[in-house]
């Protein structure tokens, strides 16, 4: 598989970051609070962003909280569990960073060369630094069929130069 590589510091796209950002910071505080007011130690969160689970340092009530991943979870069958479900779906669940890249149409889920273990997907992926102002893009390509964003906003640079980039800055 081939990948392309570009760079942006293009204002509307920092600023749809940003917003993603603030987004997912307003979630964090949430369910921190949450966190704090029901006595869990820690939370953990799947790459959907919703959470998958609070972390306690002994089982809480069986009443109240059911089993989930490495944790526990409010149950629906009661009023502490519903009002703690409310309390988190307060604030919306935030969009991933790479949702971004929607915006200027970048390919997802490219196939990749077949192999003994099956056939690998891949998706264009966001890096960067917003202290910066600067991201890229790494973008699969396919045979014959090559994506090219919008050289206003994107500029091609090699790999190098975005791994020299994340490791420096």
């Amino acid at each position: 598989m081939n990948f392309k590589f570009y760079k942006t510091s293009n204002k509307a796209f920092l600023d749809k970051l940003r917003e993603i950002r603030d987004l997912k910071i307003k979630f964090d505080d949430n369910i921190n609070l949450i966190m704090e007011s029901v006595g869990a130690k820690s939370w953990q969160q799947y790459t959907s962003g919703s959470v998958a689970c609070f972390n306690f340092d002994k089982q809480p009530c069986k009443t109240i909280w059911k089993k989930s991943c490495d944790g526990y979870l409010p149950k629906l069958s009661n009023k502490e569990g519903k009002k703690i479900i409310v309390k988190m779906k307060a604030v919306d669940i935030p969009s991933s960073y790479n949702n971004a890249l929607d915006l200027y149409s970048f390919p997802k889920m490219v196939m990749g060369e077949p192999t003994s273990r099956g056939i690998p997907m891949h998706d264009s992926r966001l890096c960067g630094k917003f202290e910066k102002n600067t991201f890229f893009v790494k973008v699969p390509q396919e045979n014959g069929n090559d994506f090219q964003p919008p050289l206003e906003i994107f500029t091609e640079v090699k790999e190098w130069e975005m791994l020299k980039f994340m490791e420096k800055e």
